[in-house]
Order: structure tokens, then sequence, then C-alpha cells
């Protein structure tokens, strides 16, 4: 959309805080996930077959009928390698499994120790998990580049079109960048947040 002929705005700190907020959004709703998720299947299938092999889900059912059994989605895990994290299931994952203690209980104390293939399920996923962040860091430190370098709503919205979601908020009802290095306008400009996706 061209921005030239539109009412235009100076932006506040606010507004930029804004839209930055929903270059989050964006830049989340648009980040390609196909390794961290085959990462997470299998690491999750792997946690789940050994909290089973540990807390067999008959017994967990009848402590369940005395409130001393409950499901566990974020389990603290340890490792040979000396690695202590907490995994969590993702809320639709219906492999969530069961441990002794009351719902909201946390078994920090009683880490669920991790060796062979499970290990190194869960370390494939840790390290896809540490590059899918670090993959989203360096996406936004370019939509921080633009949104608070450039002066205007309309600045920002000629290099970012999906931005025109937020003009009615910002606005109300172009300019040439100055501030910014060519590079860092094409690649937002081909960014795959770029055009406007419903987030989740």
């Amino acid at each position: 959309m061209a921005t030239g002929s539109l009412k235009n705005k100076r932006l506040s700190q606010h507004n930029r805080d804004t839209l930055y907020s929903f270059a989050k959004k964006q830049v989340a709703a648009t980040a390609d996930t196909t390794a961290l998720d085959t990462a997470y299947e299998a690491a999750a299938q792997s946690i789940h077959d050994v909290m089973v092999a540990k807390y067999p889900p008959k017994d967990m059912k009848v402590l369940a009928r005395y409130d001393a059994a409950s499901p566990d989605e974020c389990i603290y895990v340890s490792t040979l390698n000396n690695r202590f994290e907490q995994f969590c299931f993702r809320k639709e994952d219906a492999r969530i499994p069961m441990r002794p203690g009351r719902v909201g209980n946390c078994n920090r104390r009683n880490a669920l120790l991790l060796e062979g293939p499970a290990e190194a399920a869960y370390d494939t996923f840790y390290d896809a998990q540490k590059a899918h962040e670090a993959a989203i860091k360096l996406r936004l430190k370019d939509f921080n580049a633009l949104i608070y370098n450039a002066q205007t709503f309309n600045e920002v919205a000629s290099v970012w079109p999906a931005a025109e979601a937020l003009r009615t908020t910002i606005v109300g009802s172009a300019t040439a960048l100055t501030v910014l290095s060519g590079d860092v306008v094409e690649r937002i400009k081909n960014d795959a947040a770029l055009t406007l996706v419903e987030a989740a």
C-alpha cells in the first residue's frame, strides 16, 4: 500500500513499543518451527516413556483418587552431563504423564534422570529450542532498528506493510528512510513477517 497520501504521525515512545510488541507476535507467528517440532516430538515421547516406566499409569490412577498423583506438564530433568532443565509438554499433547504429588506441586527436588536415547533426544530438543530462539532474536533486531529509528508511522509502514493493521490505533483515522542501512530495509522487506498473519 502506498503511504504517501495517507494521514501520518510522528511516533512516540508508546507508539514504538506498540509496534514492537506487534512485531514480536508477527515474527513468532511466521517462524519456521519444523526443526523444533521434530525435536520436540522425539523428546516428548522419550520423556513420556521414562515417566511411564518410573510411574506406571495404573498406579498413578489409584493415587489420584486420593489426590496423591496428578498430571505433570513441566518436568524437571537431569542428564549425565550435568544438565538440569525443565521440559514442558505442549498443552495439547495427550502424552502428559502423571506422577506422585498434588496438582501444582513443584517436583524440582525429584528430577527425572535421562540416559541414553532419552538424553540424546532431550539434548537435540534443547539445541533446537536455542536455535529457534536465536533465529527469532535475529529477525527482531531488524524490526527493532526500523521501529526505534523511523520518525513517523508511514516510514515504518512503507517498509513493513503489516504495520498497517495498527494505523487506526496509532495514527487515528511517504517519508524516505534516512536512518537505516539498505541491507536492513531489504531484509525486512523479504521477512516472512512482512504480511499480516493471525498470531496464535
